[in-house]
């Protein structure tokens, strides 16, 4: 059964790949969400876009993870950001332009103001990338914890 939901390679995206093979690697920044307008579609029919439709907000990618010839990327989209459905996402190089673009499920992102919020955390996995040929931008500036490190120096055990 073919995946409803799915990251795909922009035109940009698959240009910066044949140019990491070569000799560039790839750079990402961020992962971002939008509404796209309200009107879910397919990214295969969007491969030519450098931009969502509707973004509504950007995250720094916080962590990437090589499983075998699998690439998590992750990165939390913080707690004060909401109010609409997620339903495309991308991850941007760090001229911003959109690397991957694909469709999400359309999960409402709340914020506390409407009685409920919390931070998301959105993994994408990409696969057959050169691993070795990725890169993560960070901005100094901004500090972030994993779970896992916030599990094992604040919880008692």
């Amino acid at each position: 059964m073919a995946s409803k939901y799915y990251v795909t390679l922009t035109t940009y995206g698959s240009d910066l790949i044949a140019q990491a093979h070569e000799s560039t690697p790839l750079n990402f920044k961020n992962l971002v969400i939008g509404d796209a307008n309200g009107i879910p579609y397919e990214p295969l029919t969007a491969i030519d876009r450098t931009q969502l439709v509707n973004q509504k907000a950007s995250a720094l990618v916080q962590h990437i993870e090589v499983i075998e010839d699998i690439v998590r990327v992750t990165a939390t989209i913080g707690a004060n950001i909401g109010g609409f459905h997620i339903h495309e996402i991308g991850l941007t190089d760090i001229t911003d332009k959109l690397v991957y673009i694909g469709n999400y499920h359309g999960g409402y992102k709340s914020i506390f103001e409407e009685g409920a919020g919390g931070e998301i955390t959105i993994s994408i996995d990409i696969k057959g990338a050169a691993a070795n040929n990725i890169n993560m931008s960070v901005d100094s500036n901004i500090n972030s914890a994993t779970k896992a490190w916030v599990s094992e120096k604040f919880i008692p055990r």
